[in-house]
């Protein structure tokens, strides 16, 4: 079963190996790596979940940060699976 922390998981593991900041992005794969680490620690908390999950939407959204820094990194096809899983993920807990 996939889990929202899984595909994080799975980002994070993309996001270490990948030298190349998003040429468009102002927020370096470091930063990006600090940010989804935080969602991780974030989504099993009642209070803050929320804010995570919006975070972490307007991290993967289309043109988003991770999305430039998966294609500029040669991982983007890969992260539009990943990204179609935690939309998934997201969608049966409403």
């Amino acid at each position: 079963m996939k889990t929202l922390k899984n595909e994080l998981e799975k980002i994070l593991t993309y996001l270490e190996k990948s030298p190349i900041d998003g040429y468009f992005e102002t927020i370096s794969v470091s930063d990006t790596k600090e940010r989804v680490n935080e969602i991780i620690r974030k989504i099993d908390n009642e209070f803050e979940r929320k804010k995570a999950i919006k975070d972490l939407q307007i991290l993967i959204a289309p043109t988003g940060n991770i999305q430039e820094i998966s294609f500029d990194n040669g991982w983007g096809k890969d992260f539009l699976t990943i990204a179609n899983n935690i939309d998934k993920i997201l969608e049966n807990e409403l």
